[in-house]
């Protein structure tokens, strides 16, 4: 009876068998116990053992069902293809797609736009599901950022950004050595990941203009000069800071100050380029760098820069000038040796009048 039992628990188990070939089981098993003739006394007993076995699973099915639907955490099933089974209500919020599109769909499907943390693409041989299927190996804890639409995931490309904390663990077939399927689950993390990029930002931004900070200048400055270094490319750096800004505060008042150097930022962002950096670097003293710039290019710009500063006007605010040092990097530079030279093209500046462009 136990071979019996065995068959009958894997007859359910396919879910959705026909009556049909639940009898013709039961005949077949029947008649093997008793010499190919039917004992009615032990197909009803094997009928009874169907329905006691059916209802068991139907119950565990309906509490395993409950369970799953009421966690906030996303559950997919996937095939050995990749392409989803099942998926439930939590997913279905989290990912965005509507339960019938989830259906067939595969974690390698190019019409997903998924993205790595560093916002460079996930092939489609990474993602963790199909990684599992591959190796047999469980994968946990993967960031993955995922563009969704709110009605379909038929258009691909772009949409709103999801953050997904995932795990995947594959599911065994005791007849085979690869995995069958693999179940994957996941937590929205969007609002930490957008919390984290908000601390991010306000770490490397002046807070009261609004542009970088000497934090981000001395990273990204430290970057250009070894990419300059390692391809041969120009690079040159602007250093300016507001002539007698001093006064300013002292006889306008230090509102007055911070809204003319939220005029100076404005200023100079309407000018440089969108590949030049920007930053603040103390005070009233400023930066740009200039990636593929060579030196006579950045002194023009500082002349501009110059020019455009001196003859900015806006109500309620006092005319202001600056001073300008240029310079460019040579092989053997440091960071610490470039900006020391561009500091002291500035202090020229100064001593030579103010309001004026040096080059060193």
């Amino acid at each position: 009876m136990t071979d019996v039992r065995t068959a009958l628990f894997n007859l359910i188990a396919k879910g959705n068998v026909p009556e049909a070939e639940v009898k013709k089981t039961l005949l077949e098993y029947a008649a093997r116990e008793t010499d190919n003739s039917i004992n009615t006394a032990l197909l009803h007993k094997l009928i009874e053992e169907f329905a006691s076995l059916s209802a068991s699973l139907k119950e565990s099915e309906a509490r395993y069902r409950s369970v799953v639907t009421a966690m906030s955490e996303g559950i997919v099933l996937q095939d050995r293809s990749g392409a989803v089974i099942t998926a439930n209500e939590s997913a279905k919020l989290i990912l965005g797609p509507f339960m019938d599109q989830l259906s067939g769909i595969s974690s390698a499907d190019p019409r997903w736009t998924i993205i790595h943390e560093d916002g460079s693409p996930f092939s489609a041989g990474e993602h963790p599901a199909m990684e599992t299927l591959a190796t047999g190996e469980p994968r946990t804890g993967v960031i993955m950022g995922i563009h969704k639409s709110e009605t379909d995931v038929s258009g691909g490309g772009e949409g709103d950004l999801t953050w997904i904390s995932i795990n995947a663990e594959p599911i065994f077939d005791p007849s085979a050595p690869e995995p069958a399927a693999v179940v994957t689950t996941f937590t929205d993390i969007t609002e930490r990941k957008n919390w984290e990029q908000q601390l991010k930002v306000l770490s490397v931004t002046d807070h009261l203009t609004g542009i970088f900070n000497r934090v981000k200048l001395s990273e990204e400055l430290e970057a250009d000069i070894n990419r300059a270094k390692r391809y041969g490319t120009d690079l040159s750096l602007i250093m300016f800071d507001l002539d007698h800004f001093k006064r300013v505060n002292d006889s306008y008042g230090h509102d007055v100050g911070d809204k003319v150097l939220k005029a100076v930022v404005s200023v100079v962002q309407s000018i440089i380029r969108d590949t030049d950096l920007f930053a603040r670097y103390g005070g009233e003293e400023f930066m740009v760098v200039l990636p593929h710039t060579d030196v006579g290019h950045a002194e023009r710009l500082a002349e501009r820069l110059r020019k455009a500063s001196e003859g900015y006007e806006e109500p309620g605010l006092p005319r202001f000038t600056g001073s300008f040092g240029v310079t460019q990097y040579i092989p053997g530079d440091t960071r610490e040796s470039l900006i020391k030279r561009t500091d002291e093209a500035l202090y020229r500046a100064k001593n030579e009048g103010r309001n004026r462009v040096a080059a060193a």
